[in-house]
């Protein structure tokens, strides 16, 4: 342990505490020669003066200096370069490096090589987080121990010039308790970054009911999912957790039926394990070759046909070859559940309509019976969140929503809405964890009649007010209220505001 990130603190004689900085400080703070160093550009930051009163509390005579940040830069340089040559010099500390993330939660590293410097970032609950910085050279020798001595490459040599994608070695990612581990490499102006994706094991998933969706919305897709006919499409931005959604559901499934059933899925490649499913690759021989790529998915779906399933499971949806193979499985009598990229789940029909899906086959309820919608939004910790400042946010426009809704829900109040805290010992960063805000649509023959006559809107104002829809707006607006979540982050992560469908069912527009 080197000297600028710890120190042994005296206690009242009876102990001693070791003040150890955390690896996602060691770019704004350091300790050297008894003296804890803050960088001045940091030293405002919440984790950085959180943890200057945490030092001061075990330490009351500790010196606390303020220097610029290439001082910092260079009384670290020497213990960083120390400390990478340790961290190369075996799997081993490559390994205690993955560990260290996985131990954290992360779902992400990224490790980020530049002209004279080499940052290294975990992803934890959606936000990147510094946690190292080694030299250039220890930055590119770590890349290539990582790729050419821990994964399974089709390439056997690592080029930080090119881009390159690998796999952690199943040994490696056994050892981890993980399923797998996506590596990705690009060249960038000043250097090369390599971003390895986690992939958490069977043990460490939630069930549909831990993820944030409200009861109603988990007996919905149970009851899709027990039909076994048609199509169940789960939708929503990059990294909003559709693929992890879309394990648990299969998952419950297979448990359910005593793992009786034939379930195949199509992905790309496999994320998560599915205990009881047969978990398919595609197989592209060039992967920069789209057309290659989509011409695989559907071939894929087709090939299903002559393997006697009962459930398909296909990762995506990319393109109309794909979409069209998907609905050829569910008129066949095959279940089907798939994910698509798009904002809302009113916005499922229109874009796979766009992807050439005939009309009376895409309004048909019977054939495509749940549009499901999805976010994960982060959670205030509750140990350090404050209540929200109206007046002081800054944010008028949200306080005005935050306002209306407490006035338009029974025993709504202002003072249950929570911001973010500063961080803590609990959470380090103000945030805890993350959930599900989601919308689901079980669509009846007059839902989709309104939406393939009169367009999206006036089937959305359907949903919402003949078939009791629960969108996330609204769940936005539970969640607010409970104190779950931060207004500013939760509208930020949905891209939904507070107040949305308030705004559609007072439209002057006719829907009828």
């Amino acid at each position: 342990m080197s000297e600028s990130s710890a120190m042994v603190v005296d206690g009242n004689a009876a102990a001693k505490l070791t003040l150890q900085v955390p690896e996602e400080l060691r770019e704004q703070v350091g300790i050297a020669d008894g003296e804890l160093l803050i960088a001045r550009a940091y030293q405002s930051r919440p984790d950085v003066m959180s943890f200057q009163q945490r030092a001061r509390r075990l330490c009351p005579e500790i010196v606390v200096r303020i220097v610029e940040l290439e001082e910092l830069q260079t009384l670290e340089g020497q213990a960083d370069d120390d400390r990478a040559q340790r961290l190369l010099g075996s799997r081993a500390e490559v390994t205690g490096l993955l560990r260290r993330a996985v131990a954290r939660g992360a779902s992400d590293i990224h490790i980020r090589v530049g002209d004279a410097r080499t940052s290294i970032w975990y992803r934890i609950h959606g936000e990147l987080v510094p946690t190292l910085q080694v030299s250039r050279d220890d930055g590119l020798m770590l890349c290539s121990t990582i790729y050419q001595g821990m994964c399974d490459v089709s390439k056997p040599h690592y080029n930080p010039l090119r881009p390159q994608d690998a796999r952690l070695g199943e040994d490696v990612v056994r050892e981890l308790g993980l399923y797998g581990a996506r590596i990705s490499t690009r060249p960038t102006d000043k250097g090369t970054l390599m971003v390895m994706r986690l992939l958490p094991g069977i043990k460490q998933m939630r069930p549909l009911e831990e993820m944030g969706f409200v009861p109603s919305q988990v007996e919905m897709m149970k009851a899709a999912l027990w039909r076994r006919r048609g199509i169940m499409v789960l939708s929503g931005p990059t990294g909003s957790g559709k693929s992890t959604t879309l394990q648990a559901a299969m998952s419950w499934l297979l448990r359910e039926t005593g793992q009786g059933i034939h379930l195949i899925t199509a992905e790309h490649p496999p994320e998560y394990e599915i205990a009881g499913a047969v978990q398919t690759p595609i197989q592209v021989v060039d992967e920069n070759d789209r057309g290659a790529v989509k011409r695989a998915w559907s071939e894929a779906i087709t090939n299903f046909m002559r393997l006697n399933p009962d459930y398909i499971m296909v990762g995506e949806v990319r393109d109309g070859a794909s979409a069209s193979a998907a609905f050829d499985a569910a008129m066949t009598g095959h279940g089907v559940a798939t994910t698509l990229h798009v904002t809302d789940a009113t916005m499922i029909p229109a874009r796979l309509r766009e992807l050439g899906i005939a009309d009376d086959l895409l309004f048909d309820p019977q054939l495509l019976h749940l549009l499901v919608n999805q976010s994960l939004v982060p959670t205030v910790c509750p140990h350090c969140a404050t209540p929200w400042p109206f007046g002081e946010s800054g944010n008028t426009e949200l306080e005005a929503r935050l306002q209306a809704l407490v006035e338009r829900t029974p025993g709504g109040r202002r003072e249950t809405i929570r911001a973010r805290g500063e961080g803590c010992d609990s959470c380090h960063r103000g945030i805890n964890g993350r959930i599900v805000i989601a919308e689901m649509i079980a669509p009846d023959y007059a839902f989709m009649e309104i939406f393939r006559t009169r367009g999206k809107h006036p089937a959305r104002r359907h949903w919402l007010t003949k078939l009791g829809g629960i969108s996330k707006s609204a769940l936005l607006g539970q969640r607010i209220l409970d104190g779950t979540l931060d207004p500013a982050l939760a509208e930020r992560e949905t891209g939904t505001r507070i107040g949305d469908d308030e705004q559609l069912l007072a439209s002057e527009e006719s829907f009828s």
